[in-house]
């Protein structure tokens, strides 16, 4: 995990260019943006630690296989700050996206699918002069950088072949809640009468959240 001054050391020129094109639906610049801007750095990082991965494991094979791979085929891409409400099974799709909060764009918490495709989902660095050049008028509902409709430009774009999964998660807030609300464009997994059936054990519903039991905190998840 990079500190704030490595982060700034790598992406800072990025980020102070981009910050001109802050998104005007997230009020003032530059907390939602930054936020995000470190998340695509977050996952750019999980995906080179991947090919290192890579990397170790191919130089210990026999002799003769490709050193540089590649030796995962199929890859997904999770957030580590959520809750997985249902199965995921990543190898029924080639480019599988959660269908809800997608926010006019693509939902961008998760991916799973080919290399090829995971690929393109992780970088979103590289497409930032295509979507500024192309996608980013000013004219746009959406203009600047916002993070559902960059993904869903990038997706477009490479003509990846995104399939909307009936996938839910929730993501984990303080003292162990679960932001029940994520997934209200599924009925069965938003605040509902049955949303306690598929939480995990003794929690309950608390406002917007689910909460664990009192004094469970450190064993909510």
């Amino acid at each position: 995990m990079d500190t704030v001054q490595e982060f700034m050391i790598q992406r800072g020129e990025f980020l102070n260019h981009t910050r001109k094109q802050n998104y005007m639906g997230w009020g003032d610049c530059c907390t939602s943006h930054d936020n995000m801007i470190q998340q695509w750095h977050s996952i750019q990082g999980v995906w080179n630690l991947m090919v290192q991965s890579e990397e170790q494991i191919l130089s210990k094979k026999a002799h003769g296989i490709d050193v540089h791979g590649p030796y995962y085929q199929q890859i997904g891409l999770f957030r580590t700050d959520t809750y997985q409400v249902t199965p995921v099974d990543i190898f029924d799709s080639d480019a599988a996206l959660p269908n809800f909060a997608h926010n006019a764009g693509y939902n961008d918490r998760m991916f799973y699918g080919t290399r090829q495709n995971a690929a393109i989902w992780a970088d979103r660095f590289a497409f930032s002069n295509i979507f500024e050049t192309i996608y980013n008028p000013k004219e746009r509902r959406h203009h600047g950088y916002h993070s559902e409709t960059y993904l869903k430009y990038l997706m477009k774009h490479y003509k990846v072949p995104v399939e909307l999964k009936h996938i839910c998660m929730w993501r984990i807030r303080s003292r162990g809640r679960l932001q029940g609300k994520d997934c209200l464009d599924l009925k069965r997994y938003s605040l509902s009468t049955n949303i306690l059936e598929v939480a995990p054990p003794g929690y309950v519903v608390e406002g917007e959240f689910l909460a664990p039991p009192i004094g469970g905190e450190q064993h909510s998840i």
